[in-house]
């Protein structure tokens, strides 16, 4: 099985190649559209560490 952290790697290698390598255009994309939008930071957006802490 693959990780999470393996698969938000390669979506942030993709977001750099689709930006011409430049991190800071990754951060500054505009294309709201793509399936891979929200993860294209290489962070885990449906990850909330309170919820893990408080047990639920």
């Amino acid at each position: 099985m693959i990780s999470a952290r393996i698969l938000l790697k390669a979506i942030r290698k993709n977001c750099l190649e689709c930006s011409g390598g430049v991190p800071s255009e990754v951060a500054e994309c505009t294309m709201t559209k793509c399936p891979l939008y929200q993860y294209r930071m290489g962070l885990d957006v449906l990850y909330n560490p309170k919820e893990e802490k408080n047990g639920q």
